[in-house]
């Protein structure tokens, strides 16, 4: 009995000692032919040269060395019609003068079990870009509780009008709440936050449902690459892929109807409310797969002009000409900004001041007056407030 549980044993040892672990490199494309995926191989798979001295001189150069490398394997995956290119890339005229060496290219075969692994991480990575879809539908439901949550741990403080300005409640203004919003870089994070969180139980969820396919302690996915491995008796088998398709992005925009009146809408902008302010959020994944909420400043639009004009006012052209409350707030959000206000006295027929003249009107109680008052970035002029009061 004893000898009968040794030979079991040295057996089990043997087929141990003897298992494999089979790695794949892979890459993922949306739907290349057999020659754009050799183009891919051989861009993806180089191998990389070692050269070494040949006769002895301190100094390598191009008449002394003979170089090597080591064949590189990758295998190029179709996602539209699951066909495997695998490949070795390889230098030819091995210990050769580099000029004399040649990349060449081989098919060859694998494994049937990567095949499986890379149909299953596929079908996992195509759900999970389906399912940012989501993310942004979740946010039109949610985004308000995240800015109360914010606004309970950080209270936004007040805006007053500008500098002497004729206005002095800024409240209601629905471009003051758009600015706020769109500078609120905690109320970002947040949203952030909850893209994420969501992102991930989508991910886990994934896992979950393909879980008998591959071991899950070490299993990755994300938008822009999956690892999977699968682990039998006396062999392993492993995919590393790169998944070179565009994934989705997803937008989300709040359109500020009134300041305390903000409609959400999982959209890339909203056409029906043009004249509105409204900031436009993109959701999309980053370099390394994770999921970001981001502004789109080029899309987003408060009083008339895009929100890229309020955050590079130094490169406009001409300046911004906003509202008492919009330069208000501009004065709370902006401290790179100098901002002057009027002197009294006569008119001195200048446009505004520090470009050929004063910029306030007097006149006799009750009547109509004006004033101006700027902002500028090292001298130049960005901002101007043109207003009209009684005197």
């Amino acid at each position: 009995m004893k000898r009968a549980k040794l030979s079991i044993f040295l057996i089990f040892f043997a087929y141990s000692a003897t298992s494999e672990a089979n790695t794949e490199r892979a890459i993922v494309c949306e739907n290349c032919t057999y020659q754009q995926a050799k183009a891919i191989a051989f861009d993806k798979a180089t191998p990389q040269l070692h050269c070494e001295i040949t006769d002895g001189a301190e100094h390598i150069n191009m008449d002394n060395q003979a170089c090597y490398s080591d064949a590189r394997r990758i295998v190029i995956f179709n996602a539209t019609t699951r066909a495997a290119f695998p490949f070795e890339v390889y230098h030819s005229n091995q210990g050769a003068n580099p000029h004399d060496m040649t990349l060449e290219i081989r098919d060859r075969n694998i494994a049937p079990k990567i095949i499986e692994l890379l149909n299953v991480g596929v079908d996992m990575q195509t759900q999970l870009n389906n399912s940012v879809e989501e993310l942004s539908t979740n946010l039109v439901s949610s985004f308000s509780s995240i800015l109360q949550e914010k606004q309970s741990l950080y209270p936004v403080k007040t805006v007053k009008a500008a500098l002497n300005s004729a206005t002095s409640n800024c409240s209601d203004d629905k471009n003051v709440a758009a600015l706020n919003m769109a500078f609120d870089t905690r109320a970002h994070s947040l949203a952030q936050q909850h893209v994420q969180a969501s992102h991930s139980a989508q991910t886990e969820n994934i896992f979950s449902r393909f879980a008998s396919f591959f071991d899950r302690h070490s299993a990755r996915l994300s938008l822009v690459s999956f690892n999977l491995t699968t682990t039998g008796m006396f062999s392993s088998f492993s995919v590393n892929a790169a998944v070179d398709i565009t994934p989705k992005t997803t937008h989300f925009t709040a359109v500020f109807n009134e300041a305390n009146d903000v409609r959400y809408f999982s959209t890339n902008g909203v056409s029906g409310w043009v004249g509105y302010p409204q900031l436009v959020f993109d959701i999309a994944p980053n370099e390394n797969g994770d999921i970001t909420f981001k502004l789109n400043d080029s899309r987003s639009y408060i009083s008339g002009y895009p929100l890229t004009a309020f955050k590079n006012m130094n490169e406009m052209s001409a300046p911004l000409e906003v509202s008492s409350c919009v330069f208000a707030a501009l004065q709370q959000i902006l401290s790179h900004i100098d901002f002057t206000a009027s002197s009294s006295g006569g008119d001195s027929g200048g446009a505004y001041p520090g470009q050929g003249g004063g910029s306030n009107s007097g006149g006799p109680p009750g009547s109509l007056c004006n004033r101006t008052i700027i902002g500028t970035v090292n001298g130049k002029v960005v901002l101007i407030l043109k207003e009209f009061y009684f005197c």
